[in-house]
């Protein structure tokens, strides 16, 4: 098509501009059969259609509510479709607040015990969520415990073979955020060097390997990256 296109063009047949708005249609077009396509797997009431239809459609705002409503709503439909023993089984729960939300007042005391500020999209979480719980021994890290988690992530940190260069000015006082411990392996928030918005890297650690991994840079992301790898595994599990 794309070569008949050009000679068309070429030809002085249709113009550029057309053949651009040829382009979008076809798009347009594969798009339509695609989400077709997922929306037929889903009413078909299987994990993988019901998980694909619920991954292209996660949420692009950066709501701590939305992102919780999206977990919901895929643990609604999996359990409404008869697969209520695999979630047990993979011990994955229906996103729930475990722990009150924070007030503003309650955040500078934790700040000035940690000797650091916090992130502004962690800090956001605590004060409109608290915690979160979406599976079994799955769930954000209340500030009351941060310093035995703190502690136990040093620890595991002081194994690691080649620390990521961003890690080793700052590698006998690191100054880290704790967010989620799960059968001891640990995701939490480098804060030496913030960007000038105040957010760290999330890295996740674990326990008995000697490698660091990373990537997201905000609370939004870190969540929504935890709930569709939740998704991912347990649709190919």
């Amino acid at each position: 098509m794309s070569n008949l296109k050009e000679r068309l063009k070429a030809a002085g047949v249709v113009s550029q501009e057309q053949i651009d708005k040829l382009a979008k249609l076809e798009k347009e077009e594969a798009m339509l059969a695609f989400l077709k396509t997922l929306e037929e797997e889903r009413k078909n009431k299987s994990i993988e259609g019901i998980t694909a239809y619920h991954l292209f459609h996660k949420p692009t705002e950066k709501s701590f509510s939305k992102i919780l409503g999206w977990q919901q709503e895929w643990f609604d439909e999996i359990s409404a479709a008869g697969h209520q023993e695999k979630l047990h089984q993979s011990r994955i729960e229906k996103a729930s607040q475990s722990e009150k939300q924070l007030n503003t007042k309650s955040i500078k005391p934790i700040e000035q015990n940690l000797g650091f500020l916090l992130p502004e999209s962690y800090k956001n979480f605590l004060l409109k969520i608290g915690c979160v719980r979406y599976a079994k021994y799955a769930q954000t890290i209340h500030p009351k415990d941060y310093t035995y988690h703190i502690a136990e992530i040093k620890t595991i940190l002081e194994t690691l073979i080649a620390p990521p260069i961003e890690l080793e000015p700052y590698i006998d006082n690191l100054q880290l955020l704790p967010i989620l411990a799960v059968d001891g392996n640990y995701d939490f928030v480098l804060c030496n060097n913030m960007h000038k918005n105040q957010e760290g890297v999330f890295y996740f650690v674990y326990h008995d390997e000697a490698f660091l991994y990373g990537g997201q840079t905000n609370m939004y992301d870190w969540l929504t990256y935890k709930f569709e790898e939740m998704m991912f595994k347990f649709a190919n599990g």
